[in-house]
């Protein structure tokens, strides 16, 4: 969990600079880019997402600092783009346990998370440049 927007952005130029023309095309942000470093936790631990307040992940802001104020992997994604490569995300299926547990309102409803989470996963993507998703469950 230690990549940060500074490792991707140095991977992603040498994807560009030396791979794009032997049909490279793809950059992903891999697994556990919304998990917030903690003091004392694992990297799998639950509970430590970076979320909005619908509960939905976001990139942590720590280590993906031109996420602040709500933009997301919006400037990531252009800056991946101008390099002529194409963007995606690893995501998990499901609700993170930091909305859980949170008990956040789900947007345009009138439920809360815990009335929802027991009858299907809820999944909505925020309005970033992806060309690539990578979605898996999440186990809780």
């Amino acid at each position: 969990m230690d990549h940060s927007e500074e490792v991707f952005m140095q991977n992603e130029k040498v994807v560009s600079a030396r791979l794009l023309a032997h049909g490279f095309e793809y950059v992903v942000v891999d697994y556990l880019w919304y998990r917030r470093k903690v003091a004392g936790a694992y990297t799998n631990s639950l509970g430590f997402d970076a979320i909005n307040k619908w509960g939905r992940v976001i990139p942590d802001p720590e280590r993906w600092p031109s996420s602040k104020g709500g933009k997301g992997f919006s400037e990531v994604a252009n800056k991946v783009h101008a390099m002529g490569l194409k963007f995606g995300i690893h995501v998990m299926r499901g609700i993170s346990t930091q909305a859980v547990n949170a008990n956040t309102p789900i947007l345009d409803t009138v439920k809360v998370v815990l009335s929802h989470q027991k009858s299907r996963p809820l999944i909505t993507f925020s309005p970033f440049l992806y060309d690539s998703l990578v979605l898996r469950e999440m186990n809780q």
